[in-house]
């Protein structure tokens, strides 16, 4: 792949431990865009880099243990950029030019890859899914189409260092149809994802359950209330988010992410940029700073932090990040890989970031304007 672009991923956290703070979602404009933003939290350098891959590239997965078939192998139809790391050819999330996202996000502790045919030659490893699918289709529909007629190969569970990963997949395209793809011991699961959001475990449909416990939240501030001969006056704007959750486990963060890009984009915003604004400010919402969420990892104590966040524009085709230590915006248009006809690259260092276009003013500019 080209590769030129991210940051660090969940799909990584189980090299080093659990990590189970990974937040996506997805708001729609009213010249018909859809944005997507997602963060990413972890606490150790992941050595990431930016990938592009142009169309026509090569690709072949890992073999399955015992396998006893062919590889799955395939060209990729479609220009990529995407996210990866530890020297790792995978895409965990990423877009291809046709506006189709990918997001593989952690679901540890349920997630149960049920590989049994070694002799089977269409099947793809957990982490090469998001490659394969990147390059592969066009929307959302026809990743749907494969799974229904039996075109979608069979996951396995990459071991990497004696040790699994667990994930769940977001797919996502420029018109805002989008599903969920889990494996667990019942089966593969997959879920329109209508409330445009997915955070770590439990699974989706505990998530959808929970959600119902705070069906009272609302935008609007209740202003007074009369309690026999007293009336009493609300004490600040804001008190129709009381109880939404505030701490930052997937749960708590499906449920605050659902409400807020909910609340925040009704009505909907008017154009792509302007939703690319709301999905930073939805993103801060969820930012974990240094220090708060602490884990112990051999008589160390580790502390997560929001490494980065991503806005992806599926219309425009342009993938925006912020990493931790410096809050200006960066942009990456998909559109300028196109004719490129080698894989490469980059690590994300000051050279990087340094060599690609800082577009913090034009947001500036929008807001002043």
């Amino acid at each position: 792949m080209y590769k030129v672009y991210l940051i660090q991923l969940c799909i990584f956290a189980l090299f080093y431990g659990t990590s189970e703070q990974c937040a996506e979602f997805f708001l729609r404009s009213k010249d018909q865009g859809v944005t997507t933003g997602r963060s990413m939290e972890f606490a150790i350098d992941l050595k990431s880099e930016i990938m592009t891959q142009p169309k026509g590239t090569f690709n072949q997965g890992y073999y399955p243990p015992g396998h006893q078939a062919d590889v799955l192998s395939w060209i990729s139809k479609y220009d990529i950029v995407c996210a990866a790391g530890n020297g790792i050819d995978m895409c965990s999330d990423g877009m291809n030019s046709e506006g189709l996202s990918f997001s593989a996000l952690l679901l540890p502790g349920y997630t149960f890859y049920d590989y049994k045919n070694p002799r089977d030659p269409y099947v793809v490893s957990n982490i090469m899914l998001g490659n394969w699918i990147l390059g592969t289709f066009k929307s959302t529909k026809d990743v749907r189409d494969a799974i229904n007629y039996e075109r979608f190969p069979v996951v396995f569970n990459q071991i990497f260092n004696n040790l699994q990963v667990d994930l769940h997949y977001s797919i996502i395209d420029s018109t805002g149809d989008a599903i969920i793809i889990e494996y667990l011991k019942e089966g593969r699961k997959i879920y329109n994802n209508t409330i445009h959001v997915l955070t770590n475990s439990p699974p989706y449909d505990y998530h959808m359950h929970n959600i119902k416990n705070y069906i009272h939240l609302s935008k609007y501030t209740v202003d007074k209330v009369t309690l026999g001969d007293n009336v009493l006056k609300n004490i600040g704007l804001g008190n129709g988010l009381l109880g939404i959750p505030g701490d930052l486990s997937p749960p708590s963060r499906f449920v605050k992410a659902a409400y807020y890009t909910h609340f925040a984009n009704t009505p909907e915003v008017d154009t792509s940029i302007e939703a690319t604004n709301l999905a930073f400010h939805i993103l801060n919402s969820m930012d974990i700073p240094t220090g708060v969420v602490g884990s112990k990892h051999n008589n160390s104590i580790l502390f997560d932090i929001s490494q980065w966040i991503i806005v992806k524009d599926l219309k425009n085709k342009i993938v925006y990040f912020r990493g931790y230590q410096y809050q200006s915006i960066r942009s990456i248009d998909l559109k300028s890989i196109s004719g490129v006809t080698r894989e490469g690259r980059l690590p994300i260092d000051d050279n990087f970031l340094n060599s690609v276009k800082d577009v913090t003013e034009d947001f500036l500019l929008m807001i002043i304007s």
